[in-house]
């Protein structure tokens, strides 16, 4: 079974507290061994080994991240490890070279609002044969990196627009996958939304 160590804050939060995982955490543990883990500042190499995959919900980088964890991380991927950032997990705009790696930057959000989520074409195995969706979440809006190569494979309608909601990166011997959802409990206890991090999980252990 694939060891799944998920990243976030509980103690010390600034907008999102990793117990609103709850709902996708008892599923996944149906198919995976999953550790979760406010303790990411202690991270190393070594307590690394024998983790497939890195669910990343950290919300307060700001406050409790540091250059040697950044380091580890992105050795992690670029070694060959796999990183699924969740929502939050993005805003690290202190860790640039982990923020590199995702090939994009958070640029702000308006009200929190009902998405309509869709599929990018029909390829990828995320979100082949996906159908739309609507939930009520932040519209987390990006900034992507000129010499960055991103697939984005998903996107969400508002307010007569789309923006980017979903994208995957392969760097080194790794892959990470980036999904813009996930701002509360409600939005975890979607079952399109559980599908599509379950898929995403499997896409990236492949």
């Amino acid at each position: 079974m694939s060891k799944i160590l998920l990243l976030g804050d509980r103690s010390e939060v600034l907008y999102h507290n990793m117990d609103e995982m709850k709902p996708l955490i008892n599923v996944l543990k149906e198919h995976y061994e999953v550790v979760v883990s406010e303790d990411y500042p202690e991270i190393t190499k070594n307590s690394l080994v024998g983790i497939d995959l890195i669910l990343n919900y950290i919300d307060n980088w700001q406050n409790r991240g540091n250059e040697k964890v950044e380091g580890v991380l992105c050795d992690y991927l670029l070694e060959g490890g796999r990183i699924l950032t969740v929502h939050s997990g993005i805003l690290i705009t202190s860790a640039s070279k982990l923020l590199a790696l995702h090939g994009a930057s958070f640029n702000g959000h308006e009200d929190y609002d009902l998405l309509t989520f869709k599929r990018l074409g029909d390829s990828h195995y995320i979100t082949k044969d996906m159908n739309s969706f609507s939930i009520y979440d932040e519209p987390y809006e990006f900034e992507f990196m000129s010499d960055r190569k991103v697939d984005i494979i998903m996107e969400f309608e508002f307010k007569g627009k789309t923006y980017p909601a979903g994208w995957t990166v392969e760097e080194g011997a790794g892959k990470l996958a980036y999904l813009a959802f996930g701002h509360d409990s409600k939005t975890f206890a979607q079952k399109p939304v559980q599908e599509i991090i379950k898929r995403s999980i499997d896409w990236l252990l492949q």
